[in-house]
């Protein structure tokens, strides 16, 4: 992905001390790889991660869009639950 705000990204993860990216297709190439990789690269302190998104191999489910979106966490439910796993890992943290 480029361009991409990296300064944007880094100030946010400094700030939250963690990021969750959600990405409606393949986790290879996207949205969470690259903040990913500048969170990898630039952060000056440790930074919870999560990326959620499609696996990268073929679906064996078969159906409309929000049951896919179901199956694979991307639903607000999903996402919630995904965001309080990371939070739980910031509180049990010693600082």
């Amino acid at each position: 992905m480029d361009p991409i705000d990296q300064k944007a990204i880094l100030d946010a993860a400094h700030e939250t001390g963690g990021m969750l990216t959600i990405e409606e297709h393949s986790h290879i190439g996207g949205l969470g790889g690259a903040v990913a990789e500048i969170i990898a690269e630039g952060a000056e302190k440790k930074v919870r991660f999560k990326r959620v998104a499609l696996t990268s191999e073929f679906t064996k489910h078969v159906g409309n869009q929000n049951y896919l979106r179901g199956i694979y966490g991307l639903t607000v439910n999903g996402i919630v639950k995904n965001a309080l796993k990371l939070l739980e890992k910031s509180a049990t943290k010693p600082a």
